[in-house]
Parts: C-alpha cells; sequence; structure tokens
C-alpha cells in the first residue's frame, strides 16, 4: 500500500497471489504467469448412510457449525444438482440436508463436490500452478489491458525485486 501511494507499484497492475498448501514450508516467492488450468467441479450423488454415525456425532459436537455448514449445503447442492439434472433433462426433486421441514415421504438427495485436475500437456515452468506444485508463492501480474501485458510482467518482477 506504501508503494501505490508514493507511486512505486506499476500502474495498470493487478497482482494474483496463491499460496501453497503448506505456507509455512514454502521456498519463497516466484513471478508466474496465469495458466488456463483450473480444476473442474464435478458434483456427485452419495448414499444417505454413507457416514450416519460420524457425521451425527460432528454435528453433535459442532451445533452452530453443522448448521452454518447445512445452510452452504444446501445452496450448493441445490445449484449443482440444478444442473446436473437439467443435463440429464429428468425431473428429480431435490431437497437440502440442511431444510427445517421436511416430509417424510420425499426421497432425499445427497450430493458430494470434488474438484478434478484436468490434465496438462507440457505445462510451462514459469505458470502459477507449477510454482503451487513446487511450493513457491505464485505472484502473477496481470492487467485488464492485454496490449501491455509484458510491459506489466517487468514493471512487476522489478517491483517485487525492489520490494522483497
Amino acid at each position: 500500500i506504501r508503494d501505490i501511494e508514493k507511486g512505486v507499484f506499476p500502474k495498470s497492475c493487478f497482482l494474483s497471489i496463491e499460496i501453497p498448501t503448506s505456507p509455512s514450508a514454502n521456498k519463497g516467492f516466484k513471478l508466474t504467469k496465469q495458466s488456463m488450468w483450473r480444476s473442474a467441479p464435478n458434483w456427485l450423488a452419495v448414499s444417505a448412510n454413507r457416514h450416519p454415525s460420524s457425521a451425527a456425532h460432528f454435528m453433535s459436537n459442532q451445533q452452530s457449525l453443522g448448521l452454518q455448514l447445512a445452510q452452504l449445503s444446501r445452496d450448493a447442492s441445490a445449484a449443482g444438482a440444478a444442473r446436473r439434472i437439467s443435463a440429464q433433462r429428468q425431473n428429480v426433486e431435490v431437497e437440502s440436508v440442511g431444510a427445517v421441514k421436511s416430509d417424510t415421504n420425499k426421497v432425499k438427495k445427497y450430493f458430494r463436490l470434488e474438484f478434478i485436475n484436468k490434465e496438462q500437456e507440457e505445462a510451462e515452468e514459469d505458470l502459477d500452478f507449477k510454482a503451487l506444485d513446487n511450493g513457491f508463492v505464485a505472484v502473477t501480474p496481470f492487467s485488464l489491458c492485454p496490449q501491455i501485458e509484458v510491459d506489466i510482467q517487468t514493471a512487476a518482477s522489478d517491483w517485487i525485486s525492489g520490494a522483497l
């Protein structure tokens, strides 16, 4: 913020900073390029009897957290189920596990969200996800104006070298 106020930070530059899964064991910072690689969300229907005792035990110990998770799950499950249903063109009623009142005659559907990694062919070493995989904090400069992207990379590199 200090460098922005002083005018030292490159103009029209934004930084995307991604932290590896083990932040305390990071190998340092790495200036990267933004990749098009992302995990694809995949909603899977799961059995209602998958882990009933452990789920009940967890929910009884963490009631307020359980309620928050149920509310989040309701929205996410309904959205995922709606996408899945529309793709299959079937009329299936989906009810949230976090619903306050439920009719015992209705069939409840439970869903789990999984992220599937897309394969990358010959990924460049300076891409953000490669830096994360290798334990670095990925710092990716970008601009809303694609014509100055190369200038932004250079300016951000110079700024990071001076700031760190």
